[in-house]
């Protein structure tokens, strides 16, 4: 995490304004996140021929699919990785944060930040920053459980389409 945020800096407003809460949260619904992820690349095993790789969510009422296609060459576990990764990313990051800050913080999206909530502090990834004329700073976030969740999934390059020329 680049840094911790505290509350005392969370809930910045305008004098003469009332100020408002410190953190707003919004958890995404089961049925918008995805039950599977596909993600298709070029698989060197299968002569450079495109191979797909998905990860799914058993349990639950998730109803939606995402499909990724990239023009990058992997081999078939590290798509395999990289599907999981991407599915369970969007599982783990459900949970989105939001709050204003004086101008004086310089948060960058893409980067985690620890919040503090009870008794811990948590990983939340800038997603938005929004600058006003009035010195505050408006921030989204969304919960970043990438540092803790790895994978390390076995993929299978199945067999190489026939040549037909």
């Amino acid at each position: 995490m680049r840094a911790s945020i505290t509350p005392a800096e969370m809930g910045a407003h305008i004098y003469g304004d009332s100020p408002p809460e410190k953190l707003g949260f919004t958890r995404a619904m089961d049925l918008g996140l995805p039950r599977e992820t596909a993600l298709t690349f070029i698989d060197p095993d299968r002569d450079y021929q495109p191979n797909t790789a998905t990860s799914q969510r058993s349990e639950g009422s998730a109803k939606s699919n995402t499909a990724v296609s990239i023009p990058l060459v992997m081999t078939a576990n590290e798509g395999a990785s990289a599907a999981a990764l991407m599915h369970w990313d969007a599982w783990l990051g459900r949970t989105q944060l939001n709050f204003t800050l004086m101008d004086s913080w310089n948060p960058h999206p893409g980067l985690a930040y620890g919040v503090p909530f009870e008794d811990q502090t948590l990983p939340y990834r800038i997603t938005r920053v929004t600058r006003g004329a009035n010195g505050l700073t408006e921030v989204e976030a969304l919960s970043d459980e990438s540092v803790t969740y790895t994978a390390d999934v076995e993929g299978t390059s199945g067999t190489i389409p026939d040549d037909e020329s």
